[in-house]
Order: structure tokens, then C-alpha cells, then sequence
């Protein structure tokens, strides 16, 4: 029996495109277990982490949510394919956690959300993960989606 759910989990994991877990209450140890199971999602596009967490007038109170560990964490099992990801309002996460995505981005994401995130004024950490995303992408509108957006005011940084 345990081969057959082995095998099922493994082939419903491979066509998985997208992960839309928006404002579930996850907290680090959720992001954990995510990553164990990232390396059989080959077909992952988009990933959407937005809002987990304290709200932002709870970000310096003992709440728990998506920190800085939990994108260490993240970052270490994110497929190839994933050209979208939204860590939006995650209050938890700080300047620590951007310097990690920097690091660690691959080229093949266009989109990242970040408002929210605690970080400097110049958005310098900001500025470097927007240098690491995909060339341009136009929507209908021409406009591009390379921008990121980040920090507590929500600027855009282009690349």
C-alpha cells in the first residue's frame, strides 16, 4: 500500500503548476514540509505564500509565521520551472530573509512579490533580487512583470 501512495503522491506531484496557499496561517514549520515535497513538483510555476503570518502591526510581537528560516528553507528546494513567486505580507520576514532570496534566485522567475518585507530605505537587497529575475515579460498592456515589489511602501524596483 505504501508503494501505491508513494507512486500516486509522485505523479500527481509532477503536473502541479501552481501552489495558492494565500493567508493559511503558515508558519515556518509548514514552509518545512513544503520542501520536502518541492523536489517532485518539476512543473511548479507558480508558488503563492502571500500573507502568512502577523499582521504588520504584529511583526515585532511573538506571532508566528513565514520568517526569514522559512525562506533559508524555501529557497533550498524551489524548482527550476517556478517563474512566479509571491511572498507578499509576510511581515516576519526581514532584510535577512531578502539577501537570502538574492542569493538564491534563479533566472527563470519573472514575477516576485515582496511588499512587505522590512528592509532598508534604498531597497538595496531589493534592488539585487530584481537584477537576479527573467528578462522582461509583457502583459497585454506592454507593460512588463519584471518589476519586483517590495518593502513597507510597496516600491518597485526594476532589474
Amino acid at each position: 500500500a505504501m508503494v501505491s501512495y508513494q507512486t500516486a503522491l509522485s505523479d500527481i506531484s509532477a503536473v502541479i503548476e501552481t501552489i495558492w496557499r494565500p493567508r493559511c496561517c503558515w508558519t515556518d514549520l509548514e514552509v518545512s514540509y513544503l520542501s520536502e515535497a518541492m523536489p517532485l513538483c518539476r512543473r511548479l510555476r507558480v508558488l503563492n505564500l502571500a500573507g502568512n503570518g502577523p499582521s504588520k502591526d504584529q511583526a515585532d510581537k511573538d506571532v508566528n509565521g513565514i520568517s526569514d528560516r522559512g525562506i533559508m528553507t524555501l529557497m533550498q528546494s524551489l524548482p527550476a520551472s517556478l517563474a512566479e513567486l509571491d511572498l507578499s505580507m509576510n511581515y516576519s520576514i526581514t532584510e535577512i530573509g531578502a539577501a537570502i532570496l538574492a542569493l538564491r534566485l534563479t533566472n527563470s522567475l519573472g514575477y516576485l512579490n515582496l511588499y512587505g518585507i522590512q528592509c532598508d530605505e534604498e531597497g538595496g537587497t531589493l534592488k539585487a533580487c530584481a537584477r537576479k529575475l527573467a528578462p522582461p515579460e509583457m502583459n497585454e498592456t506592454g507593460i512588463t512583470k519584471r518589476l519586483i515589489k517590495g518593502g513597507t511602501r510597496g516600491r518597485s524596483y526594476a532589474g
